[in-house]
């Protein structure tokens, strides 16, 4: 379960060209690790974005529900902007505040466990819609949906051992780890 600092340095290509806005997907089967390894990157990498993150976890379960689509877009806006955002009230409306208020920021976006494309699409519309040097990364089971975004980059995370296993259990229940951050 542990990737090394600079692979995943290497992956989001972090600092390497502050110019282009990168898709990144992380795929792999259920329970591997995708939403901790997603989670990991994220409190390493989020200062540098400053107040512009956001991180939307368990998307395919929420996704369906009455009203979630807009409280999805909301939270994404929130999380960005620091406020409440109580002026998107349609799920169209959010995908046009969403693309006018994130344009031109560099933002770290995680959209976890994506299972289809109008949720990215609702979420993190197209690279325009983001400020250079912005890493949108989405995590899902399989690779399919990846290719058909045209993502940048993919990461297949590994079935882990049962040393893994282990390790990433005691680290959720025990709140052990490993602080070392050349790994995570």
């Amino acid at each position: 379960m542990y990737f090394r600092m600079q692979e995943v340095r290497s992956l989001l290509k972090l600092g390497l060209d502050d110019h282009e806005v990168r898709f990144v997907g992380i795929f792999g089967m259920n329970r591997v690790g995708k939403t901790t390894l997603a989670k990991a990157i994220y409190n390493i990498f989020h200062s540098e974005f400053g107040s512009n993150r956001s991180f939307l976890e368990n998307i395919r379960q929420i996704w369906d529900r009455p009203h979630c689509r807009v409280r999805l877009q909301k939270r994404l806006l929130c999380h960005i902007l620091r406020k409440k955002v109580d002026w998107v009230d349609s799920f169209d409306k959010g995908i046009r505040v969403i693309k006018d208020t994130i344009s031109g920021k560099t933002v770290l976006v995680i959209v976890d466990d994506a299972d289809h494309g109008d949720q990215l699409n609702a979420l993190a519309g197209s690279r325009d819609w983001f400020g250079p040097g912005s890493i949108i990364i989405i995590t899902r089971r399989n690779q399919q949906l990846l290719k058909e975004l045209n993502v940048d980059a993919t990461f297949m995370v590994p079935e882990m051992n049962e040393i893994e296993s282990l390790e990433l259990f005691s680290w959720h229940t025990l709140g052990e780890r490993q602080s070392n951050e050349k790994y995570i």
